[in-house]
C-alpha cells in the first residue's frame, strides 16, 4: 500500500534509529506498522486493458569527485567544498528516489485517465465486472510482486548501505591525507612567515643605520644653517645700512636736479650779463661816456662771473660722489643676492631632509603594519586548524559538560509553608550575628516574604520593583542559601534585541552552538529536576522585555510537556541529534523543566523602558519601596533543604476545592472589587483571576489572610492599570473608590488616594 510523503518520512527517521539501537516502545509499533502498511499489497487493481505502467527514466547523478588542493591559499573553503560535496551528493541522491516515485505515480496516473477516456461506458463496465472477478487472484499476484518488490529494495538499500560505508572509508582517508597537507600547510605557512619576518628585521636594520646616517648628515646641516643663520643676520644689517645710503643717494640725486636747474639758471644769467657787457661796450663806444666809471663797472661784473663759475665749480665733486655711492650700492644687492640665493638652497636641502625623514617614518610604520599582519595571519590560521580539528565535536559544548555533572538530592521531607515563611524571616534578619554563618544579615517584612513563597504557587515569572539598595536581587539568592536550592543571576543588557540574546544561536561555520548564561542555567536546572531553580534576570528593563523574553513567556502559558523552546528549527539537516548534542535537547528543542522560576528585577528611571501590561498580567509582582528594618524579637534560625518536589507538594496542597465556604467568599469578594471598577471600564482577567486562585490559599497558608492576600495583588496588578488617567471624572471615580474599599484593604486605599493626588 502505498504511503504518504510524511509517512514515508517518519518510516525513514525511524529506521535510522532502529539502526542506532534507539527506539524505544511506541516507536517500535509505530515503526512495524509503518512497514506493515508500506508492504500491504493494493486493495484495487487497474483493468486488464490498461497499458503498463512505464517507470520513468531519471538521469543518475554523477558520484562527486573531490579534489584537494595542498597549496591552495584558500585551505579552509577546500575542506568546507569538499564537505559540501559529501552532504551535497547525498541530497541528490534523496532527490533522485522522490523524483523518481513522483514520476511513476504521475505517470500512471496519466495512464488511467487516457485509458479511462477512450473506453465506452459498456467497456468500462465490462472491465469492471472481469475485475471484480479477478480481484482475488490480482490480489495473491500483487501481494507476491509486493514481497518481491520489497525484498529487492531491501537488498538495494544493504547495498547502498555497503557502498555508504565504502564511502565513509574513502572520505575517512580522505580527510587524513587533508589533516596530513594541512599540517605541512601549516609548517610551509610558519616557515614562510618566519622567512618574511628576517626579511623584515634585516631590512629594518637597514633602514635603522640610514636613518642615523641621515640623523648626522641633518645635525650637520643644522650647524651650517645656524652657521648661515649668523651670516644672513650680517647680511640683513648691511642691507639695512645700503637701504640708508640707497635713500642718501635718492636725496643726492634729488639735490643735483636742483643743482643742474640752478646750473642751467646761471649760465643762463652769465649769458644775459654777458651780452649786456656787449651791449653796454658798445653803448660806451657809441655814448663815449667816462672810462673809470666804466672800468669799476666792468670790473665788478667781472668778479660777480667769477663767483658764480667758482660756485658752479663745486657742483661736480658732488655728482662723482654720488656716483661712488651708487657703485658700493650695487656691490651690497649683489651680495645679498648671493645670500638669498644660499638661503634658497639651504630650505631645499631642509626640505628634502625632511621628506627622507617623513619617508623614514613611513618605513617604520610599514614595519610595524607588517609585524602586525603576521601576528593576525599566525592567530587565524590556529583558529582555522582549531577549527578543523573540533569541527567534529559537540554540537552543545557547554550544555554536553552539564550532562556529565553529578547534582545532590535532598532528603525528602514534609513542609510547612507558614513555618517556612517565619523560619525564613528569622534567618534573615539574624543570621549576619550568627558565628556559623558568614552571610550579611538581610532585613523584610512578614508580608513580603510570604507574597514572595506564595507567588511560586501562582506564576512562574516574578517582578521585584522599587527603590536601588533595597534588597531586589539579595531575596533569591538567599532563598538558595536556606533552601539549599539554585540561584543564578543573568545580567540584562541594553543591546538586547531579540531572543538570540538570551538563549544564543547556531553557528553555521563553527558547526556549533553559541551558547549564553541563561540557557546552560536552564539546562543544568533541566538535569537537576529534584532541586528548585531560580534565574534572576537583573534590571530586566534595561531592553524592552518584550523583544528578548517574550518566546519564554508565551512557552510558560502552556500546559505541561508542550513548553518547548526552539533553538536550532532545522535540527535534522545539520544532522542532529546524535551522540555529539546534549540528552535533553530533543530535534532542536529544550523543554523548560517545573522546577524553575524567573524573576526580574526592575528599576524605575530614565535609563530604563516601562514594563507593558503584557509583562505584568503573567507575573507576581512584588514592590520594594523601603528598606527593612531590624526584628529584635527573631531568633536565628539555621537553613534548612528542601527538596523540589516536596516544596511542590506543599504549595499545590494549598488549592481550594470548588464550592468549599473560603472559595465562596473570595468568590463574593472579587464580583464585589469587579462592580467597584466597573466605571473604569476595566475588569480582572482570566489570567489574573485563576492568579488570584491560586495566590491567596498558598497566602493564607503561609500565615497570612485573605483580605491581606487580596489587598497586595490588587494594589500592585489591578490599581497600576488606573496610571495615566488625570481628568475630572478619573478622580471623582477614584474618590468613590476609595471610599468604598473595605478597610481589611490598606495598601489599595493608599495607592488609590495616591494616584487621586496627582490630579489637580
Amino acid at each position: 500500500m502505498e504511503l504518504t510523503p510524511k509517512e514515508k518520512s517518519r518510516l525513514r527517521d525511524l529506521d535510522k534509529k532502529k539502526r542506532k539501537n534507539r527506539l524505544r516502545g511506541a516507536e517500535v509499533n509505530e515503526y512495524e506498522r509503518l512497514l506493515a502498511k508500506r508492504d500491504a499489497p493494493n486493495e484495487t487493481s487497474a483493468p486488464a486493458s490498461q497499458a503498463p505502467m512505464t517507470k520513468p527514466v531519471v538521469e543518475q547523478p554523477k558520484t562527486p569527485t573531490f579534489t584537494i588542493t595542498v597549496d591552495s591559499e584558500e585551505k579552509r573553503d577546500a575542506i568546507q567544498a569538499a564537505i559540501d560535496d559529501i552532504d551535497n551528493y547525498r541530497k541528490m541522491e534523496t532527490d533522485r528516489i522522490n523524483a523518481e516515485i513522483a514520476e511513476m505515480k504521475t505517470q500512471a496516473e496519466k495512464d488511467i485517465q487516457a485509458n479511462a477516456e477512450t473506453q465506452t461506458a459498456t467497456e468500462c463496465q465490462n472491465l469492471i465486472d472481469a475485475a471484480n472477478k479477478e480481484a482475488e487472484s490480482i490480489k495473491a499476484v500483487a501481494k507476491e510482486e509486493s514481497e518481491k518488490e520489497s525484498a529487492e529494495c531491501r537488498e538495494q538499500i544493504q547495498k547502498e548501505l555497503e557502498a555508504a560505508v565504502a564511502d565513509h572509508k574513502k572520505y575517512a582517508e580522505m580527510l587524513a591525507q587533508i589533516t596530513a597537507q594541512k599540517i605541512d600547510y601549516r609548517n610551509e605557512a610558519l616557515n614562510d612567515v618566519q622567512s618574511e619576518i628576517e626579511t623584515i628585521t634585516n631590512e629594518r636594520k637597514e633602514l635603522l643605520a640610514e636613518a642615523n646616517k641621515y640623523k648626522v648628515e641633518c645635525d650637520k646641516l643644522s650647524r651650517q644653517i645656524s652657521e648661515l643663520e649668523g651670516d644672513l643676520e650680517s647680511y640683513v644689517s648691511a642691507y639695512g645700512k645700503n637701504k640708508d645710503a640707497h635713500n642718501k643717494l635718492t636725496t643726492l640725486e634729488l639735490e643735483k636736479d636742483f643743482m643742474d636747474s640752478q646750473y642751467a639758471a646761471l649760465e643762463q644769467h652769465y649769458k644775459e650779463k654777458s651780452e649786456e657787457v656787449v651791449r653796454l661796450t658798445n653803448k660806451l663806444l657809441e655814448m663815449g661816456d667816462d672810462p673809470e666809471e666804466i672800468r669799476a663797472r666792468m670790473e665788478y661784473l667781472n668778479a660777480e662771473v667769477e663767483r658764480l663759475r667758482t660756485q658752479l665749480d663745486k657742483y661736480p665733486t658732488n655728482w662723482e660722489a654720488i656716483v661712488q655711492r651708487s657703485s658700493e650700492l650695487d656691490v651690497y644687492s649683489q651680495k645679498l643676492e648671493e645670500l638669498n640665493e644660499r638661503n634658497r638652497e639651504l630650505n631645499n636641502q631642509i626640505f628634502d631632509l625632511q621628506l627622507q625623514q617623513t619617508e623614514l617614518e613611513d618605513y617604520r610604520l610599514f614595519v610595524k603594519t607588517l609585524e602586525l599582519q603576521r601576528d593576525e595571519l599566525k592567530a587565524e590560521l590556529d583558529r582555522i586548524v582549531a577549527q578543523y580539528e573540533n569541527r567534529n565535536g559537540k554540537v552543545f559544548a557547554g550544555l554536553s559538560e552539564i550532562d556529565t555533572e553529578v547534582f545532590e538530592r535532598h532528603k525528602s521531607k514534609s513542609v510547612n509553608l507558614k513555618k517556612l515563611c517565619e523560619n525564613f524571616r528569622s534567618y534573615l534578619n539574624c543570621r549576619g550575628s550568627d558565628k556559623t554563618s558568614n552571610k550579611p544579615s538581610l532585613y523584610y517584612d512578614a508580608r513580603t516574604i510570604r507574597t514572595f513563597i506564595a507567588g511560586f504557587a501562582s506564576s512562574r515569572t516574578m517582578i521585584f520593583e522599587g527603590l536601588s539598595g533595597t534588597g531586589k536581587t539579595s531575596l533569591p539568592l538567599a532563598f538558595a542559601d536556606y533552601m539549599g536550592s539554585v540561584t543564578d543571576v543573568v545580567a540584562v543588557q541594553s543591546s538586547w534585541k531579540d531572543k538570540n540574546d538570551l538563549l544564543g544561536f547556531y553557528n553555521d561555520f563553527r558547526k556549533q552552538y553559541t551558547e549564553t548564561d541563561f540557557l546552560k542555567y536552564l539546562y543544568r536546572a533541566a538535569c537537576d529536576s529534584s532541586n528548585i531553580h531560580i534565574i534572576v534576570l537583573d534590571e530586566m528593563n534595561l531592553s524592552r522585555i518584550e523583544y528578548y523574553f517574550a518566546d519564554v513567556l508565551s512557552k510558560l502559558e502552556l500546559s505541561e510537556g508542550k513548553k518547548m523552546i526552539s533553538l536550532i528549527p532545522n535540527a535534522l539537516s545539520i544532522g542532529g541529534p546524535g551522540e555529539t548534542w546534549p540528552s535533553r535537547i530533543n530535534n532542536g528543542e529544550l523543554e523548560i523543566p517545573d522546577n524553575v522560576w524567573f524573576i526580574g528585577t526592575a528599576n524605575k528611571d530614565d535609563s530604563t523602558f516601562t514594563i507593558t501590561d503584557k509583562v505584568y498580567d503573567r507575573s507576581v509582582v512584588i514592590s520594594f519601596d523601603s528598606k527593612g528594618v531590624y526584628d529584635k524579637n527573631l531568633k536565628y534560625v539555621g537553613p534548612d533543604a528542601i527538596a523540589f518536589e516536596d516544596f511542590k507538594k506543599a504549595l499545590n496542597a494549598t488549592a481550594w476545592s470548588e464550592g468549599g465556604d473560603e472559595h465562596e467568599k473570595f468568590v463574593k469578594i472579587m464580583e464585589n472589587l469587579d462592580e467597584l471598577l466597573a466605571p473604569f471600564e476595566i475588569t480582572f482577567g482570566n489570567r489574573i483571576y485563576r492568579q488570584l486562585e491560586r495566590f491567596v490559599p498558598a497566602y493564607i497558608a503561609c500565615g497570612g489572610d485573605m483580605a491581606e492576600a487580596i489587598d497586595v495583588m490588587f494594589s500592585l496588578k489591578i490599581i497600576r492599570k488606573l496610571e495615566g488617567l488625570y481628568d475630572e471624572r478619573t478622580k471623582s471615580n477614584l474618590e468613590n473608590l476609595e471610599a468604598k474599599l473595605p478597610k481589611e484593604m490598606p495598601l489599595s486605599k493608599a495607592r488609590v488616594k495616591n494616584l487621586r493626588s496627582r490630579i489637580a
